[in-house]
């Protein structure tokens, strides 16, 4: 690793340097509309370390401090991404040393992350456990009218007992309503039952896919929260449904019994924890939906 490489928090000016080293790598293109809303409108705590050597920018890695329905804070990283010609030269370890710091200055013991099989292997050599790799549950387009009841499906354990990423107002209008790229729509039955749902094209193939990326409900009012969902589904002419449900949980095998089925993706759910609690080890103690992701 050069000497002349350096560790700094991102200021809005640095933002050309990003959307570059950003587009660079990754077919999904970003701008400096997101790389503002990401770090410096969010509603949430949020810091980006940029690495630069001499005048370039080689690394990133963000952190957004957040809450989990254990009541512990946690720190959620996203955009954690080396230059090619730079990796496994020690870049990554020094834009983790300075999240790490800032999480600790926070009181913050757990951070989180969703990456790709790329970031996961990085992640891991900095010492995170991966716990469990994500898959996409998906509904193809002849499957949408099955709307048969599912009410009778065993559900004997506390769902909301499961570990999640707490979503008050400030960050749903955040996330929802002020986002640069997507626009978001909710199906709202009350205000414990409701899903959030948005449209998008896959750049690459031309599907057009509607994504849950939220959902809560309950037992009684899930058939009714999904036959709405996919009514407006089918008037967004979408071509297939795509959702997360990890396998433990009730909404997994809700969704089973509606005809998605589970489609291998190269996502995975990793943490870094400085306590000795157990539980933050076990995937199956939390509960982790598409929208916790940073690219739904």
């Amino acid at each position: 690793m050069s000497p002349d490489v350096i560790v700094k928090e991102a200021k809005i000016e640095d933002g050309h340097d990003f959307v570059k080293l950003f587009n660079k790598h990754y077919k999904r293109k970003t701008n400096i509309d997101y790389y503002n809303w990401q770090f410096f409108k969010s509603s949430l705590l949020s810091k980006l370390f940029m690495a630069y050597e001499g005048h370039e920018l080689i690394g990133i890695y963000g952190i957004k401090i957040s809450s989990i329905t254990s009541s512990a804070k946690i720190g959620f990283a996203v955009d954690f991404l080396i230059d090619e010609a730079h990796r496994k030269k020690g870049i990554a370890f020094l834009l983790e040393g300075a999240v790490q710091k800032f999480c600790l200055d926070n009181d913050v013991s757990i951070i989180a992350a969703l990456p790709n099989i790329y970031g996961n292997s990085a992640f891991r050599s900095m010492g995170w456990k991966s716990l469990a790799k994500i898959d996409t549950l998906l509904l193809k387009n002849s499957d949408f009218v099955k709307f048969d009841s599912t009410v009778n499906i065993s559900c004997t354990e506390k769902e909301t007992a499961l570990i999640s990423f707490v979503k008050d107002k400030k960050y749903c209008f955040w996330r929802y309503d002020q986002h640069p790229f997507y626009k978001y729509e909710s199906i709202i039955i009350n205000k414990d039952v409701f899903a959030v749902i948005k449209k998008f094209e896959d750049s690459l193939t031309g599907v057009i896919v509607g994504d849950i990326v939220d959902i809560k409900y309950t037992i009684e009012e899930f058939d009714n929260l999904f036959e709405k969902v996919m009514d407006k589904m089918i008037k967004m002419k979408i071509n297939a449904v795509s959702t997360w449900a990890l396998p433990h949980t009730k909404l997994y095998q809700l969704l089973l019994e509606k005809g998605f089925e589970s489609v291998a993706q190269e996502r995975f759910f990793c943490v870094k924890y400085f306590g000795d609690n157990p539980i933050y080890f076990n995937i199956e103690n939390w509960n982790i939906v598409q929208i916790d992701a940073e690219i739904y």
